[in-house]
């Protein structure tokens, strides 16, 4: 990773970004990411602002930089996949310690109420 000491001799102060060359996928992906910002504009700039506060003055395309994005990529993904894991073993716990209480009630021939959970059931035979 070689950080850049060169100075720019004239400032940049506007970026034509053209994408057509991608693959159709990925011109999707950056069509729905850009649909989805309230300002495009701040947003890019944001993005490269993080970029140069977490590796300087690089280029981002670089082996070293790349490599550790993925890495991180994947760190991220593997949480994301044990996090919504865990969420659901604990739904299954829960379910197993707490189950739904679903009795049936059973028939009654005296003609006597009977509770059954929250539920009185009351013998209705001849009505």
């Amino acid at each position: 990773m070689v950080e850049s000491n060169v100075e720019p001799t004239k400032l940049k102060t506007s970026v034509l970004l053209k994408y057509t060359s991608r693959p159709e996928e990925k011109i999707l992906k950056f069509s729905k990411f850009y649909h989805a910002q309230s300002n495009f504009q701040n947003s890019v700039l944001s993005m490269v602002e993080h970029m140069i506060d977490r590796f300087g003055y690089v280029d981002i395309c670089d082996h070293e930089i790349s490599k550790k994005l993925h890495t991180e990529m994947l760190q991220f993904m593997t949480s994301v996949e044990k996090e919504e894991n865990d969420m659901k073993n604990e739904k299954i716990v829960q379910e197993r310690i707490n189950p739904l209480k679903t009795e049936t009630p059973k028939e009654n021939t005296t003609g006597e109420s009977k509770t059954v959970g929250k539920v009185q059931i009351k013998n209705t035979e001849g009505f």
